[in-house]
């Protein structure tokens, strides 16, 4: 798949100390897929970043076969977002 990444996902890499790398594998293989509104999808995983269990959400509008990253962020609150099948 290719994608991009918005200005504004790119400053939340920095200011929360995301890895860029992390969000790549979070792409390339999530845990989960979840719709979300405006037709943009959450690409999440449960991810470890400095010893402590995170979601880590990639927020992705898709146009055709590619994906530009809306924003990322991570979350202590799992099971707040984790659906369960």
């Amino acid at each position: 798949m290719k994608y991009t990444f918005s200005r504004h996902a790119l400053e939340q890499l920095g200011r929360r100390g995301i890895p860029r790398e992390m969000v790549e594998r979070t792409i390339g293989a999530p845990g989960q897929v979840v719709p979300e509104f405006g037709g943009t999808v959450a690409l999440q995983s449960q991810v470890e970043i400095n010893g402590k269990l995170f979601l880590l959400r990639v927020i992705v509008a898709f146009s055709g076969e590619s994906g530009t990253v809306v924003t990322v962020y991570r979350i202590s609150k799992i099971n707040k977002y984790w659906k369960v099948t």
